[in-house]
């Protein structure tokens, strides 16, 4: 950089070009003395000296200008080709990348108003099908372009290029909403949150400017994943409240502010829409297509085309149509709704995108035989608990209160389990993840053997009651205990049985 300045300073100082003195030829015309006498006027001696000296020093000059000229011109290119490495467009980063980053390097680089991009992955989407959550939806126009009438004469209107007026703030982030992808291979996506509309402002190449509300509001998106789309709405880029220069608002300020033309018109039909203000919404369309995922980390990215019209000025102008091109990334997490907790995938959890039948194992969270277990679990433990609080004085032993603690948790576990198989055998299956999954059969293991503690000691301590020198319970009561820690040990076995299935599916996934 510094070597091109400084040559370019050197080429542009000035130059001595010497030049060979040459002999110079005149020309000496003489008027004829008629001609004076005829017009009037004295003789007089005209000379055209055409000098090579003179010839020569121009053209030196020229080539010293030129020079100057060509040294400018490599200094510029040095400065431009630096500035353009030094301040370009930033590199597109991953999201992890993103997130490893502190806000001192983000800040000023341009890099907070880029979507993320996907390092690996397939170029094509390959998820399966079954219900997401997509989260941290993102947006990032690259085009903007104004339905306009034509440069030249009866030209048609068409979509022209613009000048970005707006600083980098004009990307849509965080959006999240469900995400379903069906077995036909169709997807539907339905916005609901996030940052989800950006004010932009464009201008013409005439010089006019068009601003715009870039949004997606309300947007049901459907079809296949290389094209789906739908519409959304497009906001009034002004509010209510909002006052024009003469304080006129759709909510507040001045009905009228204009005074009355000749012959009493007040509102007419040119002038009302000046002072009736309008801030209702319109509609726009969108088109996405993926263009590659990564299903190891439930990353999505691809491009959109979005058609919407621009400001009206709170109903004073018509609409232009603005065409919006860019890129677009979200994550999908798969999800688990049980009746009391709700589970989500972060972006550095394990693969979220198993979400295969729930009945492929029977016996497995989801199926018609978990919810014969569930409900056999429910019906043992409860029975278990009646039997023995039949009789008050249960507590004076720990085996039974050790027994009926035990089926106090595992009526409720068993219940809550039991919901969710309900769900997904009687309306739709419920998509798997193995951080459920895993969080089940720890819970189905630890009850188990409970369970299992419980029904043993139970069983123990009844028998020596009934077979004691001195037995101290009637032969009705240890009755009652015996069939306590058989039901105990029937609700064992069935959760003993849950815990294997669902282990099998954990493993399977």
């Amino acid at each position: 950089m510094a070597a091109s300045l400084q040559a370019a300073a050197t080429l542009m100082q000035p130059t001595k070009v010497g030049v060979v003195p040459a002999r110079s030829s005149s020309l000496q015309l003489r008027s004829s003395q008629s001609v004076s006498k005829a017009f009037g006027v004295d003789s007089a001696g005209a000379r055209i000296s055409c000098s090579l000296n003179n010839d020569l020093k121009d053209l030196a000059q020229k080539c010293v200008d030129a020079t100057k000229i060509a040294g400018f011109a490599l200094a510029t290119s040095a400065l431009v080709v630096s500035g353009a490495s030094a301040e370009g467009v930033p590199k597109r980063l991953t999201y992890d990348e993103i997130q490893s980053k502190t806000y001192m390097e983000v800040k000023g680089t341009g890099t907070a108003n880029q979507c993320p991009t996907i390092d690996g992955g397939v170029d094509s989407f390959a998820f399966k099908p079954g219900k997401y959550q997509a989260k941290k939806f993102c947006l990032e126009p690259t085009s903007f372009t104004v339905k306009a009438e034509g440069v030249n004469k009866n030209a048609p209107p068409d979509f022209q290029n613009t000048k970005l007026m707006t600083r980098l703030t004009y990307t849509l982030d965080e959006i999240e909403g469900p995400f379903e992808v069906s077995p036909d291979g169709t997807i539907k996506f339905v916005e609901k949150d996030g940052i989800d509309y950006a004010a932009v402002t464009v201008q013409l190449a005439g010089g006019e400017r068009v601003p715009f509300l870039f949004t997606i509001k309300q947007l049901v998106a459907s079809g296949k994943p290389e094209n789906f789309g739908g519409e959304f709405l497009v906001p009034s880029y002004r509010g209510s409240s909002f006052l024009d220069p003469k304080g006129r608002g759709g909510s507040t300020g001045y009905d009228n502010a204009i005074a009355l033309p000749a012959g009493g018109r007040g509102d007419e039909e040119d002038l009302a829409k000046e002072n009736i203000k309008n801030t209702s919404s319109s509609t726009g369309k969108i088109t996405l297509s993926v263009t590659k995922s990564k299903p190891e980390t439930g990353e999505v990215i691809g491009v959109f085309e979005s058609i919407q019209p621009s400001d009206t000025d709170l109903g004073a102008k018509v609409p232009k149509d603005v065409k919006i091109q860019g890129i677009c990334w979200f994550p999908s997490y798969s999800w688990l709704l049980f009746p009391f907790i709700h589970f989500e995938w972060n972006s550095g959890d394990e693969v979220p995108n198993n979400i295969d039948s729930m009945d492929e194992v029977p016996g497995a969270l989801g199926s018609s035989a978990s919810l014969a277990l569930r409900f056999g679990q429910t019906i043992f433990s409860s029975g278990s608990i009646l039997f023995m609080s039949f009789h008050v004085e249960f507590y004076s032993y720990t085996s039974f209160c050790y027994l009926v603690t035990v089926m106090g948790l595992v009526i409720p576990w068993s219940m809550a389990l039991g919901l969710v198989d309900g769900y997904a055998v009687f309306f739709k299956n419920l998509p798997r993840r193995p951080r459920v999954m895993l969080f089940v059969v720890a819970g189905d293991w630890v009850l188990a053997f409970l369970s299992l503690a419980a029904a043993c000691s139970t069983a123990s301590v009844t028998e020596l009651l009934m077979h004691a020198s001195q037995p101290n319970c009637p032969a009705k009561l240890c009755n009652r205990y015996q069939i306590s820690a058989a039901t105990a040990f029937l609700s064992w076995f069935m959760l003993f049985a849950s815990s294997l299935f669902n282990l099998w599916l954990l493993a399977s996934l």
